[in-house]
């Protein structure tokens, strides 16, 4: 083995031989040279070595020990330089001597670039491989090609199902006739066909295949599977396009052109060449011909359009001057479309010209009417303002001045956002950048803005763009009509409207109570009466009828007096406001109740905090605590012990009452709309009015108050009065 060590040393390849403990017993000067390292490792353990070896390499060492089979391996490492070395390496048992594995190293780094360039150039053109063993009737897709199919990268392939993934129709017949030559005849294609993807995406592929025969027979076929969809779909666009721009353009005067930017070739129609005057007998190539007669500050124009354009935004717009043979400047403008191949390139611009000089002409003398114009602007009622598109003011007219309370020379050279009300600004801004960005030919909305003083001017905003001859908005007219004082006079009329509607309503549902109401008495009081003058009654009917007559007329008082508490309410709209102290209130209420509440059984709690103070009228307050805790005594549940729970809170500058209770409970389904009217009654209690909440909601609402309830059947009721607190 001494003279195999002898012949290992002189080997150029990367050798390395271990004993059982992974000491070093020998190695190549290739192993040195690669890794850099001293004929002192001799007798040294591997893992002396270890951060110039790959970290897989350790361990696949460590595990040949147990393997019978020679370890093949392969990984990476940064070496001492900082570049990432690659390699392959055979791990064999030996077991001669004192030698026990014989580690072969290679670096395969280049390979190994190669083979990450070719993954990346695949991804980037989406190109994948494809290979069917004809022999074991078997197929092999790359992993880009299974991507393209839209397939799991485990997916299994077969000749039928790869067939089957095109599109039904020309598609498959056309592969189909493809690979039946390829077999029979060793016939190679190369053609464009749509697939439908796992997915179920239709897609454009170029698929490209060739036969290997032997004897005369095919036993293998390949090739390469490529996504064009994108490219594709752009061509058939284009050729759309251009179909329906020759219809378009026949007798319009309206020129097709393409131009490739690749190898230069320009193609001009008929109509065109008239319009630049270019004659095939000029003999002079199309594009040189177009560019002599072009400034270069013009060419600039027309080459910046093009070298902006995105595959996102492929549009291609441009004004410009031609310096036509024999008739002098004539003014140019093409559109088009610029198109781009998979790798985002641009290969190809197409489009129309147009010969637009007369209209350019007028467009000048229309400068004159402008400027005529200009008197106008300024002597207008309405406020106007010239606005650049980043809302910095130019001019103003006396009548915006006026509005906002500056002077002409304030308001120039300020941004108009700066008198933008600040509630208003966020809400316009997304409509005046529509304007702006051409999206939007006018805008118009009622805005508030803020003048001198800071007080709040009320307007009918319109915006209109302003364009320049390429059609690019270059300013802003706005307009103000200031409405502040109609809108004010507005206001106070609604509010006028609104107080007399609710007055008319409450005057009309009074009427209507007081009518029906008065009327069954009276009805019920001339039946008693003519019962009386009946000459035959007998004494013991007559007195009968004399106690009929005494409850009658109790029941009529009985509703002049509700009527008349209803009145007191609604006849004193100013009432004046105090500080009450809501829990000397509720105490004192309580006390007043106190034989009713003992009889009832029912249970009160009470928390309120003594500072508490609201603004109202004592009576009323009084009022109201009163007739919540009567009715929940009133309509207590007497299958169980009955509670009531009455708790003050605050919230910011308000005062919150709740009365809750165990009670009944009320359907609020049913009977929400009609809760607070006069007369509504919910359960079949004999002192059952129907007035009091009626009355508590009119008291409520007299000091500037809301109440609120919650109920539930069986459960109870929970009513929530909230005032204004004193101050």
């Amino acid at each position: 083995m001494v003279q195999s060590l002898s012949i290992f040393t002189k080997l150029s390849i990367p050798i390395l031989l271990l004993d059982e403990n992974f000491v070093i017993q020998g190695f190549s000067d290739g192993f040195l040279k690669e890794f850099s390292a001293k004929a002192a490792i001799l007798g040294l353990s591997l893992k002396n070595l270890s951060s110039n070896l790959p970290e897989k390499l350790i361990k696949d060492v460590e595990g040949a020990l147990w393997s019978k089979n020679v370890i093949y391996g392969e990984g990476k490492i940064v070496s001492k330089e900082g570049k990432l070395q690659w390699y392959k390496w055979e791990i064999t048992t030996v077991k001669e001597e004192d030698i026990t594995l014989l580690i072969t190293i290679e670096n395969h780094t280049k390979s190994k670039i190669a083979e990450e360039l070719y993954k990346t150039s695949e991804q980037v053109s989406r190109t994948g491989s494809w290979e069917a063993d004809l022999i074991n009737n078997t197929l092999y897709w790359s992993d880009m090609t299974k991507i393209i199919h839209e397939v799991p990268l485990d997916y299994v392939p077969s000749l039928e199902t790869g067939i089957n993934f095109y599109k039904a129709g020309r598609s498959r017949d056309v592969i189909t006739q493809c690979v039946e030559e390829g077999i029979l005849t060793g016939k190679p294609w190369d053609v464009e066909l749509q697939i439908v993807t796992q997915k179920g995406r239709v897609l454009w592929v170029h698929a490209k295949g060739d036969a290997e025969r032997e004897n005369g027979r095919c036993v293998r076929l390949f090739g390469t599977f490529q996504d064009i969809d994108a490219q594709k779909r752009a061509e058939l666009e284009y050729q759309k396009m251009a179909n329906r721009l020759t219809l378009a353009t026949a007798k319009t005067g309206i020129g097709i052109w393409e131009f490739d930017l690749k190898s230069q070739e320009v193609f001009w129609d008929e109509t065109l060449c008239k319009i630049f005057g270019y004659q095939k007998q000029h003999h002079v190539n199309i594009f040189e011909y177009w560019k002599k007669n072009i400034s270069k500050n013009e060419l600039k124009k027309i080459y910046q359009a093009v070298d902006k354009a995105t595959p996102e935004n492929n549009k291609y717009n441009a004004t410009y001057k031609f310096d036509k043979p024999g008739e002098g400047i004539r003014w140019i403008k093409a559109v088009g479309t610029i198109l781009f191949n998979s790798l985002g390139e641009k290969i190809k611009v197409i489009g129309v010209s147009e010969d637009i000089t007369e209209i350019r002409r007028t467009q000048l003398k229309l400068s004159t009417v402008e400027k005529s114009m200009e008197s106008t602007f300024y002597n207008s009622t309405v406020g106007m303002a010239l606005v650049e598109t980043e809302g910095v003011i130019k001019q103003v007219n006396t009548a915006f001045c006026k509005s906002f309370g500056y002077i002409e020379n304030y308001l120039i050279g300020k941004n108009i956002r700066t008198f933008v009300h600040p509630d208003e600004y966020l809400e316009r801004r997304e409509s005046i950048k529509q304007v702006v960005n051409g999206r939007l030919d006018n805008y118009q909305e009622e805005t508030r803005f803020l003048n001198k003083e800071g007080g709040t001017i009320n307007v009918i905003l319109n915006v209109t763009p302003y364009k320049n001859f390429n059609d690019n908005v270059t300013h802003l007219v706005v307009q103000l009509v200031d409405i502040t004082n109609l809108k004010e006079t507005k206001k106070k009329l609604e509010g006028l409207l609104d107080i007399s509607s609710k007055q008319n309503e409450s005057l009309l549902n009074f009427a209507h109570i007081v009518s029906h109401n008065l009327r069954s008495h009276a009805s019920n009081l001339m039946m008693i009466t003519s019962l009386m003058l009946d000459d035959d009654i007998e004494e013991e009917e007559r007195m009968q009828t004399i106690k009929m007559l005494q409850e009658a007329s109790d029941g009529l008082n009985d509703t002049i007096v509700h009527l008349n508490e209803v009145v007191q309410v609604k006849t004193n709209a100013n009432i004046d406001l105090k500080p009450i102290q809501l829990q000397a209130q509720i105490n004192a209420v309580v006390q007043n109740l106190a034989a009713l509440i003992e009889k009832s059984g029912v249970s009160i709690t009470i928390c309120c905090n003594q500072t508490i103070k609201v603004a109202g009228v004592t009576a009323y307050v009084e009022s109201i605590i009163h007739n919540l805790i009567t009715n929940a005594i009133k309509y207590r549940d007497s299958s169980k012990k009955a509670f009531i729970k009455i708790n003050v809170s605050t919230t910011a500058k308000k005062v919150k009452l709740t009365v809750e209770d165990n009670g009944l409970g009320i359907d609020l389904k049913k009977h929400r709309s009609k809760l607070f009217g006069m007369y509504k009654t919910f359960h079949n209690h004999p002192e059952a009015k129907g007035v009091g909440l009626y009355i508590v909601k009119n008291q409520v609402e007299a000091m500037g108050g809301k109440i609120t309830v919650k109920s539930e059947l069986k459960k109870g009721s929970t009513f929530t009065v909230e005032l204004n607190m004193a101050n």
